[in-house]
């Protein structure tokens, strides 16, 4: 007669293959950006669609979010491609030319489609809310790979248009994934101006997620690439290529063995190689000793496994292009003023130089306004005398306020992100945690502030006259 554990035993077996047999591996690719001088943010979602894909995971398993709007821009000097790194040209006189990584660049959600509420209906696998797109189907034994690209600031991230999405919404989307099951693991890389801000203090390492950001909580990313370094195919692309961040954990991607290096090796890597901001890491230290392959490609290796690998800790990246990638590096908030510098500079035509000259000039002009919107109110947090306590808490006073900034300032705004914020005044987020805390988060007070503020930079009709103008098609340069 067979033991119980003669039995036992092949069962045992047969359900350890049935689970590994069912483990599957997605991967969510989100650009929350539109507008050529956002050039960098798409070609980093393309590249990093091929990425998970040259490595493995199906395309039917690849989820990408991205307004769509670049490839074909009129400004495009090769329409219908995005580059992510430039022209390479060794000493040994041998040139690299880079790969178009819109080719085969499938997007399931694109236009008006990239939002805040979208994105987070794929990650919970909400079908009835898609319009017939793909969402995430993935179960307690999968393996996520989620990558966000694009602009943020102090406690939230932007999409097209005036839409946000918070710390908080994030967080509670990701505790839903958790309790329902719908993951065994999950990485987020995010390449986005006060990143690190999404993740302080929100993410138990229970949820068995592992998070790395471009950036702290106070800073800029850093866009790379950037002209004059920004040629591909004998044309000047005439924007960014690529973000430090998202170019270096790409590069190390393509040409590391996936199969020993741990994500807590490749952060280290890209920490070391982004040297323009401050990488973070959240989450998990159990996933952070997982392999890079068992999320950005088809592996399933165990953490003992891989930590026992003997994956080398050399930064990998192209020959020579390390050292351009840190010389063409420009601050995310001065991205659109060098673009549209060298735009000028370039310009080949009477009327071009003409146009490019408008548009710096409104480019600088706009930047004076913002300084300007906001020298007033920090001067308001540092002089408010003794006030009642609020009932809101400070993340409550901060939404306000931010919200009301759209609608008070609205004539400051940029028609690429909407409301009144631009790429440049994102920078001054953090003004409205201090006039919180001055008010002690008495929103109703902060909020007639700010109208005060605005109304009377407006009661001047030159104040917003050349953002109103340009949005009209017209410039006055006196």
């Amino acid at each position: 007669m067979k033991s119980v554990g003669s039995i036992l035993e092949p069962l045992t077996l047969i359900h350890l293959c049935l689970l590994y047999a069912t483990a599957d591996h997605w991967a969510v690719i989100v650009v929350g950006s539109r507008g050529y001088w956002n050039y960098r943010h798409q070609s980093d979602a393309c590249h990093a669609y091929h990425v998970v894909q040259d490595h493995g995971i199906p395309k039917k398993n690849i989820i990408l979010m991205m307004y769509n709007d670049v490839a074909h821009d009129s400004k495009n000097p090769l329409p219908g491609t995005l580059y992510n790194r430039p022209t390479l040209s060794r000493s040994t006189g041998q040139v690299t030319e880079p790969k178009n990584v819109y080719d085969g660049c499938h997007v399931e959600y694109a236009g008006d489609a990239v939002t805040p509420q979208n994105f987070m209906n794929v990650l919970l696998g909400n079908k009835t809310a898609s319009n017939g797109k793909r969402v995430l189907e993935s179960t307690k034994t999968d393996r996520v790979f989620i990558n966000f690209v694009d602009h943020g600031a102090n406690g939230y991230i932007v999409f097209p248009g005036t839409k946000k999405l918070t710390a908080q919404q994030l967080h509670s989307t990701l505790l839903q994934m958790y309790t329902e099951n719908r993951y065994k693991e999950v990485v987020l890389y995010m390449e986005a101006c006060h990143s690190g801000s999404m993740f302080i203090d929100r993410l138990p390492r229970k949820y068995n997620i592992f998070v790395t950001t471009a950036a702290n909580r106070h800073e800029s990313s850093w866009a790379t690439y950037c002209p004059p370094y920004d040629k591909a195919h004998n044309h000047s692309i005439g924007s960014c290529l690529g973000d430090l961040y998202s170019v270096n954990w790409m590069d190390d991607s393509d040409l590391a063995d996936l199969s020993t290096e741990t994500l807590a090796q490749q952060y280290e890597k890209v920490k070391r190689e982004t040297t323009k901001s401050h990488v973070k890491r959240f989450g998990s230290q159990t996933v952070e000793n997982e392999i890079v392959g068992n999320f950005q490609s088809v592996d399933d290796i165990s953490v003992i496994e891989a930590t026992a690998s003997n994956a080398s800790d050399k930064v990998i990246t192209p020959i020579s292009a390390h050292d351009l990638k840190v010389i063409s590096a420009v601050e995310t908030y001065d991205v659109e003023l060098i673009g549209k510098f060298y735009r000028y500079l370039r310009s080949e035509s009477a009327s071009d130089r003409t146009r490019s000259v408008y548009d710096l000039m409104e480019e600088l002009r706009e930047r004076i306004r913002a300084d300007e919107v906001f020298d007033r109110l920090n001067t308001v947090a540092r002089n408010v005398v003794d006030r009642v306590q609020g009932s809101d808490s400070g993340w409550e006073c901060y939404e306000r306020a931010l919200k009301m900034f759209d609608v008070s300032c609205a004539g400051l705004g940029d028609t690429e992100l909407g409301g009144a914020f631009t790429s440049y005044s994102l920078k001054y987020t953090e003004t409205f945690a201090a006039l919180c805390a001055s008010y002690k988060n008495h929103s109703a007070g902060v909020e007639r502030k700010m109208e005060q503020v605005c109304s009377e930079l407006q009661k001047d009709g030159s104040f917003f006259k050349g953002v109103n103008d340009r949005h009209s098609g017209k410039v006055d340069l006196s």
